[in-house]
């Protein structure tokens, strides 16, 4: 085999950003350099996120928000009844008056929701509320007979 010379060797190709324009590109890339930040995005470009996964993290309806509220004090409430695991610390404890406090705010959602949810989802809402409700009266009657 020949021996290749240093001369010889082919130029690396260039990679071009073709989402950005070559300003826009060389701005975000001094920016990058100096401050340690990757910039922001431009207003209009395509995040590429689904739009289920889109509607989490920046919800477009207060509805949305609300169903959200809900699923996070459910699971509280659960977790204050003592039935599960706490999400944070893997731990099975009871706090009864945080499980009453999550029961009643998952009731008062529940019914500004109601109106607006028909058919399984609004099985499912009331299940939810009717479940944590005789579930707290359970445990609570439970412990005061301890």
């Amino acid at each position: 085999m020949p021996e290749e010379k240093a001369g010889d060797q082919a130029p690396e190709p260039d990679v071009v950003d073709r989402r950005k324009s070559k300003q826009a590109a060389a701005q975000a890339e001094e920016s990058e350099a100096t401050t340690g930040e990757t910039p922001p995005e431009e207003p209009g470009e395509d995040l590429s996120l689904p739009p289920e996964v889109l509607e989490v993290l920046v919800p477009s309806s207060v509805d949305s928000v609300l169903h959200a509220a809900v699923g996070h004090l459910a699971r509280l409430a659960w977790e204050h009844l003592g039935l599960v695991q706490s999400a944070r610390t893997g731990e099975i404890r009871a706090d009864y008056a945080e499980a009453g406090r999550a029961v009643d705010a998952v009731d008062a959602i529940a019914k500004l929701l109601l109106p607006q949810v028909t058919g399984h989802d609004r099985r499912d809402l009331e299940s939810l509320v009717a479940d944590l409700k005789i579930n707290f009266v359970k445990h609570t009657r439970e412990r005061a007979e301890e």
